[in-house]
């Protein structure tokens, strides 16, 4: 620990840099009161590993020379600078680096000042997802279930117990410090089974700027819970980015979601759905065209079917795929028979439970076709032909309706706008310097 006490192990004088949490809480092992510093460099790069934009604390030697683990142009820190290295120093030198170092502080801490609450918000771990036993076990997972009841799916799920444990697992999916939504997930397939929402309001303009992600605890339970970015390999147990390029080409079939980004009611809950274990291979044409004109009308009806008395919107949708026979993309990925969907919710004007459910073949769209609506013992009629034993059930029995709901007709005619276009075509990250170039000229002029 130099005379300064800026930066030993140990906490120094001015608390700033040791393994502990310093009384600034800027660079520390432990999560900072600001929570700055995982193990990802920061926007404002205060922490990574790498030189930070003050030149602080890296293990690279910083702008200002004074902690790299190499010693630093003013022989301050590194791990062989010694009290003595100072000391050789004249005394005005010394002085001038005391006063540098403080006005750098001062100007750094005027800056955190004014940033913290940005910081909190953006430099916040990306995304957290974790595989569980049961849904029950994370209470704001299980609150995706309507009364908390997950689906039963004969031979798979039974009582919220996952049958084969080693082949399906039970993901809450967690983005940016909140739980989004629930997917269980089949090891063998690549695909998830289902995934679980809540609709509470209506979407975002657009489609994020998300890359795709992979569950790591997938692969190995001891990995670290957080979601990442895909890096093009081919997990073992999970379907990689890699299995589905070039794969319209090979198949006709592109990355469909389960819970799409059109249903999320803020732009993080939209990020979240870009994670590979909320897609299937769906065929092109049918995500774009049926498909994704049900989820359009899907989303209007809840609107306007499931309000409280105090007008907020709050509907249980879960969606789901039945893998085919034999049918693999780059021999790895089932590519699904059928796409199903089904939903409920509490009309407090009818007084009564709504529900319905759609489902289509994964195939080819044939143009003006459109999905029917369907009760949700429908529903379960035509998945107990695909889950052998029988019992299947969604929702609990509240939702088990023989009538349709109001105003909705057998074909569900959507008008087709921008606001339901969240699918796999969409803005690419490419488009955006020219979309925000266009309007920074449209405000100029």
């Amino acid at each position: 620990a130099s005379s300064l006490g800026l930066y030993g192990d140990q906490a120094s004088s001015l608390g700033l840099y040791g393994d502990q949490a310093s009384s600034l809480g800027l660079y520390g092992d432990q999560a900072s009161s600001l929570g700055l510093y995982g193990d990802q460099a920061s926007s404002l790069g205060l922490y990574g590993d790498q030189a930070s934009f003050l030149g602080l604390y890296g293990d690279q030697a910083s702008s200002l020379g004074l902690y790299g683990d190499q010693a630093s142009s003013l022989g301050l820190y590194g791990d062989q600078a010694s009290s003595s290295a100072v000391s050789s120093l004249p005394t005005g030198l010394c002085n001038f680096i005391f006063v540098s170092v403080v006005s750098s502080l001062q100007v750094m801490m005027g800056v955190l000042n004014h940033l913290s609450t940005l910081l909190l918000l953006s430099l916040l771990p990306p995304s957290l997802s974790h595989v569980v036993g049961k849904f029950s076990e994370v209470k704001e997972c299980s609150d995706f279930f309507l009364e908390g009841t997950t689906p039963s799916l004969p031979g798979i799920l039974v009582g919220g117990t996952v049958k084969d444990p080693n082949r399906y697992k039970l993901i809450c999916q967690k983005y940016k410090n909140s739980y989004r939504f629930a997917t269980l997930y089949d090891t063998t397939n690549k695909i998830p089974v289902f995934s679980a929402y809540t609709i509470t309001g209506p979407p975002p303009k657009g489609r994020p700027n998300q890359p795709w992600m992979i569950e790591p605890q997938l692969n190995n339970i001891k990995n670290s819970p957080e979601m990442s970015k895909d890096k093009g390999q081919s997990p073992d147990h999970q379907a990689g980015n890699n299995d589905y390029k070039d794969s319209i080409k090979e198949k006709g079939v592109n990355r469909g979601h389960l819970f799409p980004c059109s249903h999320a009611h803020d732009l993080e809950t939209q990020k979240s759905t870009f994670t590979l274990t909320n897609i299937v291979p769906q065929v092109e044409s049918f995500n774009g065209g049926s498909w994704n004109k049900m989820e359009c009308k899907v989303r209007n009806t809840l609107k306007d079917n499931c309000t409280d008395a105090n007008n907020n919107i709050k509907a249980y949708v879960v969606t789901g795929a039945v893998p085919s026979t034999n049918n693999k993309l780059k021999n790895r990925v089932n590519i699904p028979s059928l796409l199903w969907t089904a939903y409920c919710c509490y009309n407090n004007n009818q007084g009564q439970w709504v529900a319905g459910a759609h489902w289509g073949e994964n195939k080819e769209y044939v143009k003006g076709k459109t999905l029917p609506s369907n009760t949700t013992a429908e529903l379960y009629e035509m998945l107990n032909q695909h889950y052998p034993g029988g019992g299947v059930q969604v929702f609990p029995d509240q939702c088990s309706i023989a009538q349709r709901l109001m105003d909705e007709d057998v074909h569900d005619h959507c008008v087709y706008d921008d606001d339901c276009v969240c699918s796999s075509v969409g803005i690419k990250g490419h488009y955006l310097p020219v979309i925000l170039c266009s309007v920074l000229v449209m405000r100029m002029l």
